[in-house]
């Protein structure tokens, strides 16, 4: 990695590149009613097709919306495409409903009346999928809802990099983006390790000597990222670990 870095340092072009690539975003949120219980109605009419909708569909559940990007130029770009999405949606939805702004679920039903997404048409089979997902771990579970942030460096800087370092492309993506994965979950371990130390000092529990329901809903979940083609199976590995 020590090459790469020192290559970066020497090249003003690479310095260049290296702040730019390719940025998007996914949000999840599920739609709850004014008593901020999950809604059970279908996905919003207006906003059309989401086994088809390149930009507004359903993530696990039939309530669990998710606004995605394109790649974009700038994170301020894709900001502003995410936001625009939460204005329209806002715009659908059916009286009463609003959006969770958290990521741990509201009050939610049964967990078999959580309601499946409901794909058609070539995207069918995520039904199937999301049964498989629902008779494995539960589908409380998976309404845990977040962000994703979608990163990739311009081909452009690899193809500098290699020249730079003599070093394969495909390699010179592994290094680069397992480095990223490395240092965001030091990074995320030790946010999570700091705010849990804050959080418990001071903290009143409950009789059995555990975190109340409250506590632990309050609690969100570790923040999720997306890099640039990972071919490896120990980078693969990693990936997941950050998606």
């Amino acid at each position: 990695m020590n090459q790469i870095v020192d290559a970066i340092r020497k090249s003003p072009r690479l310095q260049r590149l290296l702040w730019k690539g390719k940025f998007g975003l996914e949000i999840e949120r599920l739609r709850v009613d004014s008593e901020g219980k999950l809604a059970l109605t279908p996905h919003p009419p207006g906003l059309g097709n989401k086994s088809e909708h390149p930009y507004i569909t359903t993530d696990f559940s039939e309530s669990q919306l998710e606004m995605i990007s394109p790649p974009l130029d700038s994170i301020d770009e894709a900001h502003g495409f995410i936001k625009t999405l939460h204005n329209v949606v806002r715009g659908e939805l059916a009286p009463g409903e609003l959006l969770w702004p958290q990521s741990m679920p509201p009050i939610l039903p049964p967990d078999d009346q959580i309601p499946l997404a409901r794909l058609d048409g070539d995207a069918r089979g995520g039904t199937a999928y999301r049964q498989y997902l629902s008779e494995t771990y539960g589908r409380a579970r998976q309404t845990i809802s977040g962000g994703h942030f979608n990163l990739s460096f311009l081909p452009e800087f690899f193809e500098v990099l290699a020249t730079e370092t003599d070093l394969p492309i495909e390699e010179l993506k592994e290094r680069v983006y397992l480095k990223i994965v490395r240092f965001c979950l030091r990074r995320k371990v030790s946010s999570i390790s700091r705010h849990r130390s804050k959080r418990m000092s001071g903290k009143t529990r409950s009789p059995a000597g555990r975190l109340s329901k409250v506590e632990l809903s309050a609690a969100s979940p570790l923040p999720r990222f997306r890099f640039g083609t990972i071919r490896s199976r120990s980078l693969r590995q990693c990936g997941k670990i950050c998606t």
